[in-house]
């Protein structure tokens, strides 16, 4: 059985521009309210990008829940 390798210039690709850009508004629902840390608090946050990482696809956010600063990261 022979392995076949495919030339790394054919197979690379531009990554992805990414959707939001640090200072963007974003609205979300944190995991962490899923999860029992936050109970009866299953709403909407609004916050700011804070983080965007385009190699690895993925931003991070922040909001401000009752005082308490919550980030989260999100893959695009």
């Amino acid at each position: 059985m022979r392995i076949s390798y495919t030339d790394s210039e054919s197979s690379y690709r531009e990554p992805l521009s990414p959707p939001h850009r640090v200072g963007d508004p974003v609205t979300w629902v944190p995991k962490v309210f899923f999860n029992g840390y936050f109970p009866g608090a299953l709403k909407a946050l609004r916050g700011v990008v804070i983080y965007v990482n385009a190699a690895h696809r993925y931003y991070v956010a922040e909001a401000d829940c009752n005082g308490t600063l919550l980030r989260e990261g999100f893959k695009f």
